[in-house]
């Protein structure tokens, strides 16, 4: 499986919380057959409440497992995917999570991730180490309310701010730039 065949992974996931999550590879050829992981079944390695996904440009699929206040990484072994590790657990200290939402990743590797509980964006190396992160609980420019989506380009970072009703954008360090739509929107 290559990058672009890896870039048409389609995350499939109930609301409910012990619900099935669904990984399907919508590679070539269109009659190839899907494949699954993550269904529940009480296993620590078993996603719960899967929000968002990512790839590295190295093919690591990286998905945020909410319930469980982690980011877990997948390696395609044979064109399935095998957990290669995770990083986080709950908490409010740097590092730890409380219900994560967004992920994407830089093409310097950096993982970024929406962290909705605590009101912040972390940034990680592409071992899950911590780089530092951004933003606080508030309505102020550079600050969240519950912020569930992450983007990144070689220009900088894009954050759905769903609380404060806005996204805001920012400079690759994490410098608040500007805002749309919601409060403090300009």
């Amino acid at each position: 499986m290559n990058i672009l065949q890896m870039l048409a992974l389609v995350l499939v996931a109930s609301a409910c919380r012990h619900a099935d999550a669904t990984l399907a590879a919508m590679a070539s050829p269109p009659d190839a057959t899907p494949f699954r992981f993550g269904a529940w079944t009480g296993d620590i390695d078993d996603l719960r409440d899967p929000s968002d996904v990512a790839i590295a440009s190295d093919g690591t699929i990286l998905v945020v497992d909410t319930d469980r206040n982690r980011v877990v990484r997948y390696r395609l072994e044979n064109g399935k995917p095998v957990p290669s590790g995770a990083f986080g657990e709950l908490g409010a200290a740097p590092g730890a999570f409380r219900y994560p939402r967004g992920i994407a990743v830089g093409l310097n590797g950096r993982i970024l991730v929406a962290d909705a509980g605590n009101d912040r964006v972390q940034i990680f190396d592409p071992d899950g180490g911590l780089l530092g992160g951004f933003g606080s609980r508030g309505r102020e420019p550079g600050q969240f309310n519950n912020p569930t989506g992450v983007a990144v380009d070689a220009t900088g970072i894009c954050v759905a701010d769903t609380g404060n009703d806005r996204v805001q954008l920012f400079d690759s360090e994490g410098k608040f730039l500007r805002s749309f739509g919601g409060p403090g929107g300009t």
